[in-house]
């Protein structure tokens, strides 16, 4: 049987149809999910599912079972596919310019109806529907199924017969020898007296939100009380967006334009881009704080009016003057909060919380000189390192500052002490000095090596100072150190100008 690529192929697995795909790869020599296809078989992709739990012939690495390879490319043999024209009838007939996969698909993708009616005892009644002829056990339900070459089609389903109530009832025609007998959906009801068709409204598409329904929960009854029939749904998660991103909505701020504020239409005039600016960095805020806010602005506002001793508001936006509704309509505030906010300022009300957004750890005198010393000598004797340098995460660059490894930190602390105590100020420790240099000076390295060549005064100077104990004899050196970096720094400021 030759096939092409593309054709829609109807999947069989020990003559029974599986599923329908399309033919991908025809080519032997060519591979499927890294394998070989071979002599006899061709690709295919699985588009249509009709036993989910039937094995693949050829089974992947990642699936097992026919319903695992849904919307899959897997091997099959050639001898297991036949043509759809060949294959043709009511469950899954495919035309051109008519029926699509999708829409045969429709009725038996996912959960269906029919699926709930398998393995269940039922009663089989006669044409009249006075009694029960036989019962049995309901073995095919797919109008694709077949029986005594036979297939059933959409208004009958197979039943595997158990007993028979009437004998007369059933010729041995209908019955074939496995028991199994082709009998009207209409004329089948469970062992309770209901029709199977309940299922039907029970079970339509897109109402169950799983793929299976376990046969476990379809609970026989008991006693003569109702049967109940538990079905496992998915919880529907709402998910709300807040209120700022209600408020900087385009759609939000367009609304604006339209309202009718007064005479000199401050909302149809006003920016639509500083109005979506001003919302995010209102909204953007806590409540206390913009809360704090409004009030703020009514005292820059209020206006007493001696003339008719009455207090006015004078709003301001964008440099221009705009009425009461105008201002909170362009902030996103409510007219109920904005008379509320404006009596409780009119009653005094100036915050609506404490001024202090916290406990702010204020430095110490001689603390805070320290970090003002240090950042004097890193901005005397650093040299800035532009091929290394990060971005921040405001988007800023930084460059890594890199002082000469003629110093060490010791030094540095002693003579940032040395200034202090002759401003008659506490002495820095050194764990306040080792924190403040990696929080506030990261940028800033200490390299115990150069990566340019050695000056030879600096070198000099550093030997000489780690060799003599003699205190006028360090203080010497330290100046001639200090009236060196100056010059190198004054070579380096022209070479950056």
């Amino acid at each position: 049987m030759d096939f092409n690529h593309g054709d829609t192929v109807c999947m069989l697995i020990a003559m029974q149809k599986v599923a329908i795909g399309s033919i991908c790869e025809i080519d032997p020599n060519a591979y499927c999910s890294g394998v070989l296809i071979g002599k006899g078989n061709v690709s295919v992709s699985i588009d249509l599912c009709f036993e989910n739990k039937a094995l693949l012939p050829f089974p992947t690495m990642d699936a097992l079972r026919v319903g695992d390879a849904f919307h899959s490319i897997v091997r099959w043999s050639i001898g297991s596919l036949r043509h759809m024209n060949e294959m043709q009838h009511k469950g899954i007939s495919i035309h051109e310019g008519s029926k699509t996969i999708e829409a045969s698909g429709a009725q038996y993708d996912g959960v269906s109806y029919r699926e709930v009616w398998k393995d269940r005892r039922v009663q089989l009644w006669n044409e009249s529907k006075t009694h029960v002829v036989a019962e049995g056990v309901v073995m095919y339900v797919f109008p694709f199924d077949s029986i005594n070459s036979k297939e059933l089609g959409e208004d009958s389903i197979g039943v595997g017969i158990e007993t028979s109530c009437d004998g007369d009832a059933m010729s041995m025609d209908n019955v074939c020898s496995i028991n199994l007998v082709c009998w009207p959906i209409k004329r089948v009801t469970t062992m309770d007296g209901k029709s199977l068709l309940q299922y039907e409204e029970l079970c339509r598409p897109g109402e169950l939100q799983d793929t299976c329904i376990e046969q476990a929960l379809l609970l026989e009854p008991i006693s003569r009380k109702r049967k109940y029939c538990f079905i496992n749904r998915k919880p529907k998660m709402i998910v709300k967006p807040s209120k700022k991103a209600n408020q900087v909505l385009l759609s939000a701020v367009q609304l604006v334009s339209a309202i009718d504020c007064c005479a000199k239409r401050c909302c149809q005039y006003a920016n639509r881009e500083k109005i979506v600016a001003m919302r995010n960095e209102f909204w953007g805020q806590s409540l206390e704080r913009r809360t704090n806010y409004v009030y703020d602005t009514m005292v820059t506002a209020w206006r007493e009016n001696t003339t008719i001793a009455k207090s006015c508001y004078v709003f301001a936006f964008n440099g221009n003057e705009v009425c009461n509704r105008a201002w909170y309509e362009i902030h996103g505030i409510s007219k109920t909060s904005f008379y509320r906010y404006r009596e409780k300022f009119e009653n005094g009300v100036r915050r609506s919380v404490h001024g202090n957004d916290g406990v702010i750890r204020k430095g110490r005198d001689h603390t805070e000189m320290g970090k003002a010393l240090i950042r004097s000598f890193v901005d005397d004797n650093s040299e800035r390192m532009p091929h290394k340098s990060r971005t921040m995460e405001d988007g800023t660059r930084e460059t890594l500052l890199a002082i000469p490894n003629t110093y060490k930190q010791v030094d540095i602390l002693h003579d940032v002490n040395k200034t202090l105590e002759s401003m008659r100020l506490k002495p820095m420790s050194s764990t306040t000095f080792n924190r403040m240099w990696n929080t506030e000076f990261a940028n800033v390295t200490l390299s115990k090596t150069s990566e340019f060549s050695k000056c030879v005064v600096c070198s000099r100077i550093k030997s000489q100072l780690e060799s003599t104990k003699d205190d006028e004899m360090i203080a010497h050196l330290k100046e001639e150190r200090k009236i060196h970096m100056r010059q190198q720094q004054s070579c380096r400021n022209v070479y950056y100008t």
